[in-house]
């Protein structure tokens, strides 16, 4: 796994500690994570990544797994 896929984890598991055991595929959208939960993962992601997350690219299938959110990020 690259690091760029354990900071996500991280923040993952930061916002949703009930995640502690998740993994890089892991599903997420299929109510892990709640919407508030999504604002703030994307708001530490924009932080951690030096990156804008516009709204387009906020869709379900972007926030599938740890690996879909680290192929978006690599996007921008």
């Amino acid at each position: 796994m690259d690091e760029k896929t354990k900071k996500i984890l991280d923040i993952i598991r930061q916002v949703k500690p009930s995640l502690q055991d998740m993994d890089e595929t892991t599903v997420l959208n299929s109510g892990a994570l709640d919407s508030l939960d999504i604002i703030t993962v994307v708001s530490l992601l924009e932080k951690e990544f030096g990156v804008k997350i516009e709204g387009t690219c906020l869709k379900k299938e972007n926030f599938e797994t740890a690996v879909t959110l680290r192929n978006m990020i690599g996007k921008i």
